[in-house]
């Protein structure tokens, strides 16, 4: 169990605005139960410079997709977020022990469990996105300054414990984002004391609310389905979940 704060009148407070409150919360409300096998590379031109083999653990109903592990291995696992790339994936299939490209969005890829996929992350400076399949991922580097990492505009991330909701307005992300429905809060460690704007590990968004919860390019969710990581040194590397109830003034 671990400490966290809640911001209070979640879905109706400006959280700029709000004082949070202790409350008490267990991090991981369901357990692991499959399991999948990633390999990742990052390549420089035609040279592989350095491989990643990671065992990824999930539960089966809440199945994570493939596109967060790679935001998950670019900005978390490894310093790649150093340089601007483009990924391709594929899946290892037994039958030809071979293993073949994934051709569709990478956020619609539902890992599966004991199954192995491979990850190439090919630098863009080196690599022209001319060579790659039709859906490498691109991602853009984002160098992070140590002296900063506290700063109210700082960089601080929402993961999901599960595939977003359709949402007949995701298209229109930009018009219904306004500045007061983005979230804007302490992180629930306590960190530092800054308000932080919040966005998807995914899309790379700013997190908004409304009524019905949080949205982004990616989808709408749950209060209860997000997970929450702030920039600052102190937080490590675990996410962390906010208690569901509102909390009065």
């Amino acid at each position: 169990m671990t400490e966290v704060y809640f911001p209070n009148n979640t879905m109706n407070a400006k959280f700029s605005d709000s004082p949070c409150i202790g409350c008490t919360i267990d991090i991981y409300e369901t357990k692991p139960d499959g399991n999948a096998y990633v390999e990742a590379t990052l390549k420089d031109g035609p040279i592989e410079v350095f491989t990643l083999k990671k065992e990824v653990e999930f539960n089966r109903q809440h199945p994570v997709n493939l596109a967060k592990i790679i935001q998950e291995i670019y900005r978390y696992d490894t310093f790649w977020s150093e340089f601007s790339c483009h990924v391709t994936a594929e899946r290892a299939d037994p039958r030809h022990k071979k293993y073949f490209a994934i051709c569709w969005s990478y956020q619609d890829v539902r890992l599966v469990n004991g199954t192995s996929y491979r990850l190439t992350f090919y630098k863009k400076d080196t690599t022209s996105w001319r060579h790659l399949p039709r859906f490498a991922m691109p991602l853009e580097a984002t160098k992070t300054d140590m002296s900063a990492m506290e700063d109210n505009e700082g960089l601080a991330y929402v993961r999901y414990g599960t595939l977003p909701q359709p949402h007949p307005d995701n298209y229109n992300y930009e018009r219904r984002r306004q500045d007061d429905n983005m979230l804007r809060f302490v992180c629930p460690l306590r960190c530092s004391t800054s308000v932080v704007r919040w966005q998807c590990c995914v899309c790379g968004v700013k997190v908004c609310f409304d009524r019905q919860g949080l949205f982004c390019v990616c989808g709408s969710y749950l209060w209860e389905q997000a997970a929450f990581r702030c920039g600052s040194y102190l937080h490590g590397k675990n996410f962390v979940k906010y208690s569901t109830e509102e909390v009065g003034h």
